[in-house]
């Protein structure tokens, strides 16, 4: 993690506020946090946290999305609080952290990430962790956070009511990054990665033209950082293979060989054309194309291919037609590893499978306890995929691996 987090000075200062009001003066509390991937949530909170005393309060970090029900959520709370529940009954458990919270000491802080997981049929379970900081004596502070920007407006409405204003959390969004505060953190991280040396490793242009691209995509910082190392490391690998070359032709009586004076392969500049290169690679040309000519094809990005070749292969080749989110998302994840491809997280995996439900090509069996049980089946065949996806070569060498992938 960085020193100091750029473009992110107003919702760290927001956090701060919150947590000295809570924690240091010693008051319960509740803060959800919400915004797209890559925006800084979980960064901005890491380095709040730095801040804080291990006297002052104890703290969990829970992430939802690994927990294999909702209700599993307070056994997970006490696993952190090093509480031991007599009895594994949902209702004895929801008691018993009431009294642990409710208790003297000191304050209390839990983290859930990905708090949409929690998401059930009546919400309860969402209900009573936000309840948990309005009770008479309560000593917790709690902080959700997820993408989704309505979701205490939309999965819990009881929480707006006058006789639940206790229990409404203060509310913190972090937006998409803009083209000018990506340019400043790019910049900022290639300063950090360059300290020894005033090298210019990717060209101001190709900043430029990245910035503009994934903001208007998704302002995600971190698809940013991920795209611009990629191209740092394939114009290392190119400039590493010039250097080979140049070396293996000389006889050792040049005095200029690089054997002899350039212990380090020289970086290759990385330019907007390879950056270029790289950005289809990780959104899909059309996205590219789309920007430029103003069209609406029916092009797809290079994560929705692998989705719906992942849920053809399960298709042809495992006797379950309707894998469930969580499985589908780690044969995804085995064909984007098999590809040199960062695999998108479950989140905006589900986010993916609604969207192309809406274009026509998947069914959606939602589960209304748990996002990642909901069931996915495809409403095309292997034919019209490769056709549809203009990209017989993909599909084709991923059912040829189909048989080595854990389904």
């Amino acid at each position: 993690m960085p020193e100091r987090l750029q473009c992110r000075e107003k919702e760290v200062s927001t956090l701060n506020e919150f947590l000295q009001k809570t924690i240091k003066k010693n008051k319960p509390g509740s803060l959800y946090i919400s915004g797209p991937p890559g925006t800084g949530k979980t960064a901005s909170l890491t380095k709040v946290l730095e801040k804080i005393d291990n006297k002052e309060c104890e703290h969990v970090w829970i992430n939802c999305m690994a927990l294999k029900s909702t209700s599993a959520i307070y056994e997970e709370i006490g696993r952190g609080f090093n509480i031991k529940f007599p009895n594994t009954v949902e209702r004895a458990m929801q008691s018993s952290l009431e009294e642990l919270f409710t208790s003297k000491g000191k304050m209390l802080l839990v983290i859930l990430d990905e708090l949409d997981q929690l998401s059930s049929k009546y919400q309860s379970t969402l209900y009573s962790l936000f309840e948990y900081p309005a009770l008479e004596g309560s000593r917790l502070v709690l902080v959700g956070i997820s993408n989704a920007l309505d979701l205490t407006d939309r999965l819990l409405p009881r929480l707006q009511a006058k006789l639940m204003a206790k229990s409404r959390p203060q509310l913190l969004n972090f937006a998409p990054y803009t083209k000018q505060q990506l340019v400043t953190i790019i910049n900022e991280r290639l300063s950090e990665a360059c300290t020894e040396s005033n090298e210019v490793v990717i060209k101001p242009a190709a900043v430029q033209l990245l910035s503009v691209k994934i903001a208007s995509v998704a302002g995600d910082a971190r698809k940013a950082l991920d795209i611009a190392r990629r191209a740092i490391d394939i114009a290392e690998g190119e400039a590493r293979k010039q250097t080979t070359l140049r070396a293996t032709s000389d006889d050792g009586s040049n005095p200029n060989s690089p054997r002899k004076n350039r212990p380090g392969a020289p970086v290759k500049c990385v330019d907007p054309v390879l950056i270029m290169k790289v950005f289809n690679q990780v959104y899909g040309s059309y996205v590219t194309s789309d920007q430029i000519s103003g069209s609406n094809d029916d092009g797809f990005p290079v994560q929705q291919k692998l989705l719906l070749c992942a849920l053809l292969v399960f298709t042809k080749f495992s006797k379950q037609r309707e894998p469930t989110v969580g499985k589908m998302h780690g044969v995804y994840g085995q064909i984007c590893k098999r590809r040199n491809i960062t695999p998108v997280d479950q989140s905006e995996f589900w986010s993916l499978c609604e969207l192309l439900e809406s274009r026509g090509f998947l069914n959606v069996k939602k589960n209304k306890s748990e996002v990642r049980m909901s069931k996915v089946s495809l409403r095309v065949d292997e034919q019209e995929i490769s056709s549809v996806l203009q990209d017989k070569t993909l599909v084709a060498s991923i059912m040829d691996e189909a048989r080595t992938l854990k389904l």
